[in-house]
């Protein structure tokens, strides 16, 4: 009972007083080993500078800082699924293929909700 979550609670903060806490969001917060944190904190900074350049600038050539920090996302990723024990979908890591217009879905629906613009829009270039 009560007695049992109290002692829990102290045991609980003598082995995480060493450890660092990593708050990712307002819902994911990590005990981790604070080097691990430091470096995982260092390569979250990184990817997120990367993908605002990227956002900015698609065709811009990528740096060996990029790839070095795509690798090691990879890298890390990769581990964790490879530990974690989950087998990859079929289909995914190949390339994109196009689509065509029938295939999307919802299709049908969002044009019928956009039909007053859509007619708009055929006066004007008329």
């Amino acid at each position: 009972g009560v007695s049992n979550d109290s002692s829990d609670s102290e045991m609980e903060d003598k082995t995480t007083a060493n450890l660092a806490l990593l708050k990712l969001d307002e819902w994911l917060h990590l005990k981790l080993d604070p080097e691990a944190a430091g470096m995982l904190l260092q390569l979250r900074q990184k990817w997120h500078s990367l993908f605002l350049r990227r956002m900015r600038a698609p065709s811009k050539p990528w740096s060996q800082v990029d790839e070095t920090t795509v690798r090691a996302i990879t890298a890390v990723l990769s581990a964790e699924e490879q530990s974690a024990g989950l087998q990859q979908p079929s289909g995914i890591g190949q390339r994109p293929r196009p689509m065509t217009c029938e295939e999307l879905p919802l299709a049908s629906t969002w044009n019928s909700a956009n039909s007053r613009k859509s007619s708009t829009e055929t006066e004007f270039s008329d």
